[in-house]
């Protein structure tokens, strides 16, 4: 008789969620056998991702930027990324907030910051505002010297470090790049030399994502390394870091990005210092994954290369909603472009 295969529930602080540690049963004698290593860890490794399904968090973000002259400008990464540096510091406060997949962040510059561009000349938001759901970004920049915020539709996701630290996110700059039980279940495994998880995923472009986590803290993810293969290049380092409980689930305070060049040396640095988090919030929900559009604000879909202008304070955009303004703001300027001007009377002698 063949054995049967039992997918446990593993408790994850107050969640018992599906995990992919399997028991061998024989269903003649009713033995069950353990478990391997790598099951109960990728098992907890998935439960965990499981777990934080629904969470919000705000943070202050720190940018240290290379002091180096040779190391500021803009520069294109060995994944095709382009990122441009600048020498100092500057803060923000910064707002996520996840559930399952939809994701919304809130940035708002330092008023340091803010003052620095101004005396350097430069234009750049001092607020912005994006939204991520079924695979379509919404986005809002506040401009100092703009009498209206600029809004923006798109098929990419939001780059941001702060979810790949937390271990929901694959990559700081692609779109679907959320890790999914599926995902984290078919990467390459091993342990390092700690006896600590390490899951492996090769990319199309040659580059390697590392994913390792800790048993320690609840097998959170405390250390991703983006390295391209071919040369053995890690150009991109994220740490976890100042694990506290939070609905007993260890969660990080610190997280921080470093930026390498070729010689490894640290271009510049990101650092998320955690102020709250928010699980299972009841009142987080996919229906509130939308921008409510200020009046007067023009919305450009870059997918189509069109744009509407909202008309009611708050309006959400859905695609069916964008659409339907679209044809009748085209088919408003159409009827006033068909009106006869009215020219001047001549003068009689």
């Amino acid at each position: 008789m063949k054995n049967s295969r039992i997918r446990l529930l593993l408790r994850i602080g107050s969640h018992l969620v599906p995990a992919a540690v399997l028991l061998n049963i024989d269903v003649a004698s009713g033995q069950a056998t353990q478990p391997s290593p790598e099951e109960i860890a990728r098992g907890a490794i998935i439960a965990r991702v499981e777990a934080l399904q629904n969470l919000s968090a705000q943070y202050d973000r720190i940018d240290e930027l290379s002091p180096d002259p040779k190391l500021v400008g803009t520069f294109k990464l060995a994944n095709g990324a382009v990122v441009s540096t600048h020498a100092g510091s500057q803060q923000y406060v910064e707002q996520f907030s996840f559930f399952h997949g939809n994701a919304m962040w809130s940035t708002t510059m330092s008023k340091q910051t803010a003052e620095y561009y101004r005396q350097q000349a430069v234009s750049v938001p001092v607020q912005q505002i994006a939204d991520y759901s079924n695979g379509r970004l919404e986005s809002m920049e506040m401009h100092p010297d703009w009498r209206n915020p600029a809004g923006t539709i798109d098929d990419r996701c939001r780059p941001s470090f702060f979810e790949v630290g937390l271990g929901i996110r694959a990559d700081i700059t692609k779109a679907e790049a959320w890790l999914t039980p599926e995902r984290l279940g078919a990467m390459a495994f091993r342990f390092n030399s700690q006896h600590h998880p390490v899951l492996t995923e090769n990319q199309p472009n040659g580059s390697v994502y590392h994913f390792t986590f800790n048993p320690e803290e609840g097998y959170a993810l405390e250390d991703y390394d983006l390295v391209y293969a071919q040369s053995n290049y890690k150009f991109q380092e994220i740490v976890a870091s100042d694990f506290q409980m939070v609905d007993n689930i260890p969660l990080p305070f610190t997280i921080t990005v470093r930026f390498l060049t070729l010689n490894k040396v640290e271009r510049a640095r990101q650092t998320a210092k955690l102020k709250s988090y928010k699980l299972n919030d009841p009142e987080n929900a996919e229906k509130g994954y939308h921008i409510k559009w200020p009046k007067g604000v023009m919305v450009s879909d870059r997918r189509t290369d069109s744009a509407v202008i909202v008309q009611p304070e708050g309006e959400i955009l859905t695609e069916h909603e964008f659409d339907r303004l679209l044809r009748a703001q085209e088919a408003d300027r159409a009827q006033r472009l068909s009106q006869p001007t009215s020219s001047p009377s001549a003068t009689q002698p």
